[in-house]
């Protein structure tokens, strides 16, 4: 592929109007504004970009597998068919796992606090928490939760939620 099919191809998907490529570059964009609003921070209190690729994954997996432990309480895990939620499987080597709540209950303060809870022990990781509920996909914009160990940022756009779920607060926000 020569350098302007690649520039073009890039534009063709920046462009795209499939829902799922549209989606996927909200989610990078939301991702970028808040790695940029914590990188000063972290900056500060010595950080290296400097990346040890196989300690990274270790981490990853560690907090994936926390993470789990957290949501099999309140509900099923699965890709497919019925279930509550899914832990993306890909480790897009940022600082971050990615949990898709297929359903809304996986929403609420108390599983949110507890996945804040574990992050104390990766002071430099989050947990995006993507609303991604079946039959939704089309009618619903992309919306979530991004849970850091000190704060949470709150992406939800209430007025497309069911009544009970609009009123949902979290601590640390």
């Amino acid at each position: 592929m020569t350098p302007d099919e690649a520039r073009d191809l890039l534009k063709q998907i920046r462009e795209s109007d499939d829902s799922r490529i549209r989606d996927f570059n909200r989610s990078m964009r939301m991702l970028r504004r808040s790695f940029e609003a914590v990188a000063p921070a972290n900056k500060a209190a010595g950080h290296s970009d400097a990346h040890d690729e196989h300690a990274h994954q270790r981490i990853w997996q560690s907090l994936h597998d926390k993470a789990t432990g957290v949501l099999d309480v309140f509900g099923r895990k699965g890709f497919s068919g019925p279930a509550d939620y899914w832990i993306v499987d890909d480790d897009w080597g940022l600082d971050f796992i990615r949990v898709e709540a297929q359903n809304l209950q996986m929403l609420k303060p108390v599983v949110v606090d507890r996945l804040k809870r574990i992050l104390a022990d990766f002071p430099d990781w989050h947990i995006a928490l993507r609303v991604d509920v079946p039959g939704k996909e089309k009618s619903w914009p992309l919306m979530g939760i991004l849970i850091f160990r000190g704060r949470i940022i709150d992406h939800l756009k209430r007025e497309y939620l069911p009544a009970e779920f609009r009123s949902l607060r979290y601590d640390g926000k």
